[in-house]
């Protein structure tokens, strides 16, 4: 390394000029300097370094005298020292302050602060005067806050605000190679789940692990975050076309559905994943395809979870729709502008009825009357459903108690409410419906509360419990579509269930299907021997009400019967069955004709 000097400055490189006075008090000045002071001549060669220069990188004094500072320094930090010397050339009474990296004597580099003066005009130096002093330490402690500044502290992957960065850098960069780029973002259906039974700490190491086998899936030059929660997201950038996201897409959710062992413990799990892709034809932002993404990703969730689905600007305005709807829905909670319409349960044997299932409808004085299946999912989704389930059972409990009390005898025995996965998970569920209970006086034994299989078996240990937590209010208990999902025979003995609904998928043209006969038989026998009531649903026809009576099931329900009708058109039909009984007839619902 060499540099060229001013005319007039050149001076012997031999060694330190002057009388050998000046030169012991040169050196008593730096002999006790901290920071280590180096001189090097106009060419880059070092001629004298104090003591220091051992404790701080590790060389023996002297040892690098006549060794030029090009082999010290690196390579990447050279040019800013060859240039911090120039200048300190150019203007003698100035001092430059850089900083370099500097070999240590073991090898390693260490940061420096390097403080640049030249005094080659002075007899004594003859060059240039480097005060260095180590920052090592705090240069590494900048790069982690800066590191935990834009990284997850959990998965150390990019986190939100890196993320988004990197996609603002690779949009600029679209404009000029006119290459598709995509972002892939995905969550984890069911995640609370882990959490709330198994802990949080559990869920950590979950979301660890899961961000280890996303970086495995990706090329170095693709970026992967973590946004937050258990929502990760990939950028991929240089595509030849859509289909080259879809099929990272299809990897990654493969990848989540094979198992993860945390702590030993085998954990199975599926994800939801949103495309949106960058074709450089139109002008985006980074926040316009995270929430392209976004939308796409909860597309996928509402068409059944554990898919990907590639963003269509038809899904905005559904999202945009849905969020209509949830803000409609938290204030019709708010208010309460729910009806219940109820659903007869018959005696199949003799047409009686038996009791009532209560179904929600939202009277939205804008919407009009809506049924369950446009707003129960959204009502899971944001947490509504806890307030709104514990407003169903307030409402089937005041008004059984008021049939009772109004038709005596004749008043359904029984009445069923449904309680969704998601209630079921909330610590707070018993205790609410224990004061349920008390405060409308209805008899615990006459509350059926239905929960599907799927439900139970979302965490199986923690359903048991919850579900004998629930028996300990005197409720009964049933399984509703029964047949649809795991149908083990485990938890049939382990879960304290008192009957089975059959699903109506098996009860419809059931006379005509010898296999789906088979297995309603198989479920009625199942129910008698575990001595659980049986309940057929969706019976529509004469000869499906009679192949059920012949197969020996307890009850039933269906258009046979009725349609859900309103609180006011069920005491018409009470009215009418207590007409019957008092005529000496069965019912209104009596069995068809042999």
């Amino acid at each position: 390394m060499t540099f060229r000097r001013h005319a007039g400055m050149a001076r012997s490189r031999a060694s330190f000029r002057g009388s050998a006075g000046h030169a012991e008090a040169f050196q008593a000045l730096v002999q006790n300097s901290s920071d280590v002071i180096t001189v090097c001549d106009a060419g880059g060669r070092i001629r004298f370094q104090t003591p220091s220069v051992t404790r701080v990188f590790g060389y023996t004094e002297g040892v690098l005298v006549g060794t030029d500072l090009s082999l010290l320094v690196h390579p990447d930090d050279l040019r800013p020292v060859q240039k911090a010397l120039l200048r300190a050339a150019a203007e003698p009474d100035a001092t430059d302050r850089l900083e370099c990296r500097v070999r240590h004597a073991d090898g390693s580099w260490r940061y420096t602060e390097t403080a640049v003066s030249a005094r080659l005009d002075d007899p004594l130096v003859d060059g240039f005067i480097l005060n260095t002093r180590d920052v090592t330490e705090r240069k590494l402690l900048e790069e982690e806050l800066a590191h935990q500044a834009f990284h997850d502290s959990l998965t150390g992957l990019a986190n939100r605000a890196l993320f988004r960065d990197r996609i603002e850098h690779a949009l600029h960069r679209q404009r000029r190679q006119r290459r598709p780029l995509a972002v892939l973002l995905f969550d984890l259906d069911a995640f609370k789940n882990v959490n709330d039974s198994l802990g949080h700490g559990f869920g950590d190491r979950l979301l660890a692990a899961v961000a280890d086998r996303v970086r495995g899936l990706l090329r170095p030059a693709d970026t992967a975050s973590r946004l937050g929660g258990d929502e990760f997201a990939v950028l991929l950038e240089d595509l030849v076309g859509p289909a080259d996201a879809t099929y990272v897409a299809d990897r990654v959710l493969r990848a989540m559905r094979a198992p993860f062992v945390v702590d030993g413990k085998e954990v199975v799990t599926n994800a939801s994943l949103g495309i949106a892709i960058a074709d450089g034809e139109t002008v985006v932002t980074a926040d316009d395809i995270l929430r392209n993404a976004d939308v796409a990703m909860y597309t996928a969730k509402g068409r059944g979870r554990g898919r990907a689905e590639l963003f269509k600007p038809s899904m905005h305005r559904a999202m945009l729709d849905r969020i209509d709807l949830e803000g409609d829905l938290r204030r019709a909670v708010a208010r309460q502008e729910f009806v219940l319409h109820y659903q007869p349960t018959v005696a199949l044997a003799t047409g009686r009825i038996s009791g009532m299932e209560a179904l929600v409808r939202w009277n939205s004085p804008e919407r009009g009357l809506v049924p369950p299946v446009m707003f129960i999912g959204v009502a899971e989704d944001t947490g509504l459903i806890g307030p709104l389930g514990e407003w169903v059972l307030e409402e089937a409990c005041r008004q059984t108690v008021q049939w009772k009390h109004q038709f005596g005898q004749d008043a359904p025995e029984t009445i069923s409410v449904n309680v969704s996965a998601r209630q079921l998970q909330d610590d707070g569920l018993v205790a609410a419906f224990a004061r349920i209970l008390a405060e409308t006086g209805a008899n615990p034994g006459n509350v059926i509360l239905e929960i599907t299989e799927t439900a139970v078996m979302s965490d199986a240990e923690a359903m048991a419990a919850r579900l004998h937590e629930l028996k300990t209010l005197g409720v009964r208990l049933a399984i509703d579509d029964f047949g649809t999902g795991y149908s083990s025979m485990s938890y049939l003995c382990s879960f304290p269930i008192d009957i089975l609904k059959i699903d109506r998928s098996f009860v419809s043209g059931v006379p005509n299907e010898p296999q789906k006969v088979g297995i309603v038989r198989t479920i009625v026998e199942l129910g008698h021997i575990l001595h659980l009531e049986t309940v057929a649903e969706g019976i529509e026809l004469d000869e499906e009400l009679e192949q059920l009576r012949a197969l020996d099931c307890d009850l039933g329900q269906g258009f046979r019967f009725a349609r859900p009708l309103a609180a006011a058109d069920v005491e018409t039909l009470l009215v009418d069955q207590a007409a019957a009984r008092r005529r000496g007839e069965l019912t209104v619902f009596a069995p068809a004709a042999s």
